[in-house]
């Protein structure tokens, strides 16, 4: 009788580490930003400009939600492997607009088409990231850049490059590099095999944050 309670026990604690274990809320194709020929930026690099491809899954692991950014590229000369954990999930931050100021900012600098793509930004946020990139075997230990005052951002109008394409983007750091010196990634997400089409992942993923208590906003924080 032991023995079948301690098998019954057995049996209970592995399903409840596999129901531990993260769960994919979304998924996307990487690639470049439209119109653009790069994804990555690396200076160091010449051309600095380096063309990717790969995917950007988000999981929830006990209400917790992270991201995992895994792509390779090229910039005709030179290949590079990126994996980068995102940890901090926030749907208020900092918003980086890399072409020119933030509508918040001056709404002068701005037509009417600009100002309408950019009320119906909608961008969620990653505040750390963490891995590497490896370019010919030289091995970069990436983060956010710290002193730059931004995260890793995603969602509509995120890319830093347009306010009508979905996808992300975020200034990094590496350990060759201090203060505001920075690599850029720019990057466009269209839905995986293994996720369901847009804009119905996104409505998934919405009633997923709300079962955690966190209600979607939202986010333009200057």
């Amino acid at each position: 009788m032991k023995k079948i309670n301690m098998l019954l026990v057995a049996v209970v604690i592995s399903c409840l580490s596999l129901t531990a274990k993260a769960a994919l809320l979304a998924q996307y194709e990487v690639s470049n930003y439209s119109g653009g020929s790069h994804g990555l930026w690396a200076p160091d690099y010449s051309p600095a400009f380096f063309s990717l491809n790969g995917t950007f899954s988000i999981f929830e692991n006990a209400g917790v939600i992270t991201g995992e950014l895994v792509a390779t590229g090229s910039n005709g000369t030179n290949n590079a492997t990126i994996n980068i954990l995102l940890e901090d999930f926030l749907e208020t931050y900092a918003y980086k607009k890399e072409n020119g100021v933030d509508y918040a900012a001056d709404p002068s600098l701005y037509d009417s088409t600009e100002i309408a793509a950019y009320n119906n930004i909608d961008i969620d946020f990653f505040e750390t990231l963490s891995g590497t990139i490896d370019i010919d075997g030289t091995l970069f230990t990436v983060a956010n850049c710290g002193p730059c005052g931004y995260g890793f951002q995603f969602g509509m109008g995120a890319n830093a490059k347009t306010t009508d394409e979905f996808g992300g983007s975020a200034w990094i750091s590496n350990q060759f590099h201090t203060g505001t010196q920075h690599w850029d990634l720019n990057l466009a997400f269209t839905p995986s095999q293994n996720s369901v089409d847009e804009p119905l992942s996104a409505f998934i993923f919405g009633l997923g944050l709300l079962g955690l208590g966190l209600a979607r906003k939202k986010s333009r924080k200057v």
